[in-house]
């Protein structure tokens, strides 16, 4: 029986280690890309839909817990407010109506394009 290094021992687990660890690297690699399907994507429907103006309006915080809503345009007002009042210092939350799933209105599955702010479908 012949005794072995402890140090050829060490060197002789590494090298298995690393020859295993390469193995798995290779197998991991040949399983990825060479599908030559890309996906089809649909092309993104733009189109322009107003909202709903009688159910457009604002929240206006003017104290914690304490607020003032403001719902429905009128002749004399057609705007709704968002942010901070500089010279009164309370915040301006605003929300609008947009139809969803009519004619005319949002498609169901109707994703938002943050960047450009245009809404896109996938129909």
């Amino acid at each position: 029986m012949r005794s072995e290094n402890p140090s050829e021992v060490r060197q002789s687990l590494i090298r298995a280690g690393m020859a295993t660890c390469v193995a798995c690297a290779l197998l991991c690699l040949s399983s990825c890309g060479g599908g030559s399907t890309v996906p089809v994507f649909p092309p993104p429907i733009v189109t322009q839909i107003l909202s709903d103006p009688r159910f457009d309006g604002d929240i206006e915080q003017i104290a914690p817990g304490s607020y003032v809503v403001t719902q429905g345009m009128s002749p004399s007002i057609q705007s709704v407010l968002a942010g901070t009042d500089p010279t009164a210092l309370t915040e301006f939350r605003a929300f609008l109506n947009f139809p969803l799933g009519r004619s005319g209105g949002v498609p169901i599955n109707a994703i938002i394009d943050w960047p450009s702010s245009r809404c896109s479908s996938t129909m």
